[in-house]
């Protein structure tokens, strides 16, 4: 990748409001992903932010929704709020489904969540 990592991509804030715990994917990043896996499906987008043209929202309830059955490969950047956990097994069970499920996550080693549902992962 061409471009520096720098706080200010990394940690560029896309909600609507401060404080919020949607964060934008950069777009350096999401291209160099994009070109390896080809997602069709991105799984917590809103209208502004989408990776794709298909994507679910907080109106569309992403973790009630079918991504096996719409997708082949999904893009998956969650809110980091409480129910990230809850993100992360849904990716899992979804990957057990057929899907590829790539994740934009903070290495957060010592929760349970991690422990849990990304340590089962491919690949981290």
């Amino acid at each position: 990748m061409g471009t520096s990592w720098t706080k200010e991509i990394l940690f560029s804030e896309t909600g609507s409001s401060p404080g919020s715990d949607s964060w934008g994917t950069p777009e350096s990043l999401f291209l160099e992903l994009d070109r390896e896996f080809n997602f069709d499906l991105d799984a917590a987008a809103s209208d502004e932010n989408a990776k794709v043209k298909r994507y679910l929202t907080k109106e569309t309830d992403s973790l009630a929704q079918d991504w096996a059955r719409m997708a082949r490969c999904v893009w998956l950047n969650p809110p980091y709020g409480r129910d990230v956990g809850r993100w992360i097994e849904k990716a899992y069970h979804e990957s057990l489904r057929g899907c590829t499920v790539v994740v934009l996550i903070f290495a957060r080693t010592e929760t349970q969540w991690w422990q849990q549902w990304a340590m089962r992962a491919a690949q981290i």
